[in-house]
């Protein structure tokens, strides 16, 4: 709530501010990464590769109260479809909001990546048999990562604010990391940045031979979670093991 409006021009009632959107959910079974939510900052760079810049300070000209939404992360996808866009995130100053859009889903192995061109984040990864994966807003976010040259055992990363989701490895079996979020100094200082809207990595399922264990995708920095991976080839070959939480 804002109560008072300064009259002094030395004072001025500029508002900084740092908008992230919602992390989208990975798709299931050898799935894409979920892409990092969009980003908007006054202090250091925004996502997204254009503009890419910093935003302008919002300047405050009544008294009232300011509406702020945080976006939720999209849910994953426990079977092969793919995972949900997350939440968008806004700020509604007078006379207008502020929008920070959710990343996107990831593909599952039957389903493609969810698109949402103008309204996304950074664009979910491709899994490894859902080859398109999907592009992130210019002024948001990145896109997420393609799968391996052909369908098998390799998963694309989700786009993170900051850089592309990479691509998987065919021949190896590896998935692709997601992509970094972009780094803030706007709550601790220069000494001390923090990472926003990292993608998620793709998920694994099978190594590249039977005695190689699958590689799943790490998650960028900013919040993206590592990729999962399920049981490989006969031979000696782990589990299938969950996510992990991003950072």
């Amino acid at each position: 709530v804002v109560n008072s409006i300064s009259g002094n021009p030395t004072l001025p009632n500029a508002i900084d501010y740092l908008i992230v959107g919602g992390g989208g959910g990975a798709g299931g079974d050898l799935s894409g990464g979920g892409g990092g939510g969009g980003v908007r900052c006054t202090v250091d760079a925004t996502g997204g590769s254009s503009p890419g810049s910093v935003e302008t300070a919002h300047t405050l000209d009544e008294t009232g109260s300011i509406t702020v939404t945080v976006g939720g992360a999209g849910a994953g996808n426990d079977s092969n479809g793919a995972g949900t866009d997350g939440g968008v995130s806004s700020i509604a100053f007078s006379p207008g909001t502020l929008t920070a859009y959710g990343g996107g889903g990831g593909a599952g192995e039957g389903a493609a990546a969810p698109e949402s061109p103008g309204s996304m984040g950074s664009g979910g990864g491709a899994s490894s048999q859902q080859g398109s994966a999907v592009a992130g807003s210019a002024s948001q976010g990145y896109n997420g990562g393609p799968r391996g040259a052909s369908p098998g055992n390799s998963a694309g990363g989700g786009g993170g604010a900051g850089a592309n989701g990479s691509s998987g490895n065919q021949s190896l079996g590896t998935s692709g990391n997601g992509g970094n979020g972009v780094a803030t100094t706007i709550a601790y200082g220069p000494s001390s940045p923090l990472y926003y809207g990292g993608g998620g990595g793709g998920g694994s399922g099978y190594g590249g031979s039977p005695t190689t264990a699958p590689s799943m995708g790490e998650g960028g920095l900013g919040g993206g979670g590592r990729g999962s991976y399920g049981p490989g080839n006969p031979g000696p070959m782990p589990t299938g093991q969950p996510g992990q939480k991003g950072t």
